[in-house]
C-alpha cells in the first residue's frame, strides 16, 4: 500500500494514539500542555485535539523508513511512503538529525542537548551546564547528556531520526552502544 507522507504522518500519529496506556497518555498530555505553556488548569481547551496536535508534530520529524517500520511492527501493515520528510539539522552532541533550526535553543530529543550554539568542544554551555566534550562523552556512556535523563528518553529515539554525515567534524560524534 502507498500513502503520502501527511497521510502516513496523520495516520500514524492516530494509531500511536490508541496504543497509549491512560498513563502515558497524561504523561504526553503533560508533556504537549508544558510546550503551548498551559499552565492554567482552569484554561478550557480541547485535550483530545491538544494530544492529537502533538503527537503528529513529533511524528512529522521522524523518518519515513521508522514510520513505515511503526506501522509493520505495531499493526502489521506494509505501507510504502511517497514524499520527502522534512529538512532537519544536526545535534552537535549526539549528530542525529533533529533540529528544525540551529542555535534555537531546542532540545535534542535524541541526547537532550539543549542547542544554544556552542560548537568549541571545551566551551562551558550555561543552558546544558557543562561543555560539549563532556555531553558528547555522556551520550557515548548513557545515550543521553546526562544519566538522569535514562529513564525518561523514548527508547525508539535513536530510530525515529537519521544520524547526521558527520562531514563538518568527522570522526569526533561518539556512538552510543546500549
Amino acid at each position: 500500500m502507498l500513502a503520502s507522507r501527511d497521510e502516513a504522518v496523520a495516520f500514524a500519529s492516530f494509531l500511536k494514539i490508541t496504543l497509549l496506556s491512560e498513563e502515558e497518555r497524561q504523561k504526553e498530555l503533560y508533556n504537549a500542555k508544558c510546550e503551548h505553556e498551559i499552565a492554567d488548569e482552569t484554561v478550557m481547551i480541547d485535550e483530545v485535539q491538544l494530544l492529537q496536535q502533538y503527537i503528529q508534530a513529533k511524528f512529522v520529524r521522524y523518518t519515513n523508513t521508522y514510520i513505515e517500520t511503526f506501522f509493520h511492527a505495531k499493526f502489521g501493515l506494509h505501507i510504502k511512503i511517497t514524499g520527502a520528510g522534512p529538512v532537519l539539522h544536526a545535534c552537535r552532541c549526539c549528530n542525529y538529525k533533529t533540529l528544525a533550526e540551529v542555535c534555537a535553543y531546542d532540545i535534542c530529543p535524541v541526547c537532550f542537548w539543549e542547542d544554544d550554539g556552542t560548537s568549541e568542544t571545551y566551551k562551558y554551555s550555561s543552558p546544558n551546564r557543562m561543555t560539549l566534550s563532556e555531553a558528547r562523552a555522556n551520550f557515548k556512556r548513557y545515550g543521553v547528556v546526562e544519566e538522569r535523563f535514562v529513564a525518561i528518553v523514548d527508547p525508539e529515539r535513536m530510530m525515529q531520526y537519521s544520524p547526521g554525515t558527520g562531514d563538518d567534524q568527522p570522526g569526533i560524534f561518539p556512538t552510543f552502544a546500549p
